[in-house]
């Protein structure tokens, strides 16, 4: 039996049918809990608001895949070499010889349906020092800090898809130092969303997904 290299097992993961996900729904299906006391004053209120992060996560998924689906475009191929250090045309050996631009559209694509579909348990953590965190041992939850709320409206949105990214993909898009590139960055892959949406990420986004390698 040949064991697999990561770079396979990352093509191999991004298998539509290990989450059952054929079929798209109006309205992103999440749980909310926030016993702690919510930033804007009560559940209700914060669950709404984040229901139009999830939605505008979706939005930004949506559009970065847009992008790549069509001959790319001269911005979106800059912005794309800006933020992963190649080309979208660039071929990827364990996808076929599908190129890299393909790939993460197909990325985007199926965070898109894990956020309509996925029902992640979103649980505010009044303790937590980062804006928001996946619980690895448990990916449909993610933790959410006070400072998740204090963000504008889209870069909340980049913080949903940021985390959607750890959990679907979570075998391989992971903040580990050893197996880590902007291919598999996080932060790379919301950025790049933003991005093509006209939208500047916060400098420290943009830190995180350059100082990874190629």
């Amino acid at each position: 039996m040949r064991i697999m290299q990561d770079s396979e097992l990352e093509w191999e993961f991004e298998d539509e049918q290990s989450l059952g996900l054929y079929e798209t729904s109006p309205s992103p299906v999440f749980r909310f809990a926030c016993t702690g006391g919510c930033h804007f004053g009560n559940q209700a209120q914060c669950r709404r608001i984040l229901r139009t992060a999830i939605r505008d996560a979706i939005g930004l998924a949506s559009g970065a895949a847009a992008a790549l689906e069509v001959p790319p475009s001269a911005r979106t191929v800059r912005i794309f070499r800006n933020t992963f250090g190649h080309p979208p045309s660039r071929p990827v050996p364990w996808a076929g010889g599908a190129s890299s631009g393909a790939t993460l559209a197909r990325r985007y694509r199926l965070a898109t349906k894990a956020l309509l579909r996925g029902g992640t348990a979103y649980v505010c953590d009044a303790t937590l020092p980062y804006l928001a965190l996946t619980d690895i041992k448990h990916p449909s939850r993610v933790w959410l800090g006070p400072t998740f709320w204090t963000q504008n409206r889209m870069y909340r949105a980049k913080t949903i898809l940021h985390e959607m990214m750890h959990q679907y993909f979570i075998e391989f898009i992971l903040h580990t130092e050893k197996k880590e590139h902007r291919r598999n960055n996080a932060y790379c892959l919301a950025n790049f969303a933003l991005m093509i949406r006209g939208i500047t990420p916060p400098k420290a986004s943009l830190d995180a997904c350059c100082n990874r390698p190629v």
